[in-house]
């Protein structure tokens, strides 16, 4: 007979170990990315303060509020390409759009006027960057939904979900509190580096896991306790 390798037949292998340990810190960094990923909403508030200074029309403004929502919440389409190329992958996608994206928006906001031409290159990055931060949130809840159980994995993604309706005011808060003396250009220069750090780190934290049976079922109860105490965390 072939001698079993280490984690086969329901043997509990040091890999097994270290993906419960991987599986349990991208919860909170899984977090911290749906929270820098729903700030990308505050473009349009962030674009609409300049429409005076950029020469904004009104169908340049309409075009701008709608781009951020369709581009990510059109990210939500996603979702296939994230289960295909799994996480890794999307969130290093997420990294080099979002990074380049937020650079190319910042070299914008300290123009005198655009034309028509400029305002829809603003309009397609606008909706590329809020793209790419969608891919990187859909790409935390599925990774989270994947490593664990699936009562477990509904209520961490519910957790996250919350965070994310409450990432807007994160960014706001954070902005205005120590970014506020800085000018737009290096807003968007600071909110570049953010999201490519965050993504890459994303890349290399959470990743998909398939645990070993023997150990997926012992970890329910441990699970289900732990995420008791993140919900109470959070509600403080």
């Amino acid at each position: 007979k072939m001698p079993k390798k280490d984690g086969e037949g329901g043997q509990i292998s040091s890999a097994d170990i270290r993906g419960m340990l991987t599986n349990w810190s991208s919860i909170p960094f899984g977090i911290v990315v749906v929270i820098v990923a729903g700030g990308a909403l505050n473009l349009v508030p962030y674009f609409l303060e300049l429409k005076d200074q950029l020469g904004f029309e009104t169908v340049h403004q309409e075009f701008i509020r709608w781009g951020v929502l369709f581009g990510y919440y059109g990210g939500i389409l996603a979702g296939p390409m994230i289960d295909i190329i799994g996480s890794t992958f999307s969130f290093l996608i997420a990294a080099i759009i979002s990074g380049l994206g937020f650079v190319a928006l910042a070299f914008y906001t300290d123009a005198s006027s655009v034309g028509t031409f400029n305002a829809v290159i603003i309009v397609t990055l606008v909706l590329t960057v809020s793209f790419a931060c969608a891919i990187a949130t859909i790409a935390a809840i599925a990774a989270i939904i994947k490593n664990f159980s699936r009562h477990s994995g509904a209520m961490i993604a519910a957790v996250m979900i919350s965070y994310y309706f409450a990432a807007r005011y994160f960014d706001t808060s954070i902005r205005n509190g120590y970014f506020e003396s800085l000018d737009m250009k290096t807003n968007m220069l600071v909110s570049a580096g953010i999201h490519f750090s965050v993504y890459m780190l994303g890349a290399m934290i959470i990743g998909d896991h398939e645990p070993n049976k023997k150990l997926k079922k012992a970890s329910i109860l441990a699970d289900r306790s732990g995420i008791l105490v993140y919900a109470v965390i959070a509600g403080l």
